[in-house]
């Protein structure tokens, strides 16, 4: 099983994190990647740094789109 680890320069922009995690599992899949890791936290930012608390995490911001949607109900059907 080809493993992947996965470092960058997180900010409490939770979008932004999660574009540069998209675009790193996409480009992990095509290199045959079958287990990627982040940093905690690397979706929220690191509290206190990023943000006042934990409990300010604004997951509400999250825009999956159409076809995170779809990967996402795939995932939990299999």
């Amino acid at each position: 099983m080809k493993i992947g680890a996965y470092q960058f320069a997180v900010s409490n922009k939770i979008n932004q994190n999660m574009k540069v995690m998209e675009k790193t599992i996409l480009r992990a899949s095509l290199e045959g990647v079958k287990l990627l890791v982040f940093p905690g936290c690397a979706l929220t930012g690191y509290p206190p740094r990023d943000m006042e608390s934990a409990s300010r995490v604004p997951f509400d911001e999250l825009d999956f789109g159409e076809q995170g949607r779809k990967v996402i109900s795939d995932a939990l059907t299999k």
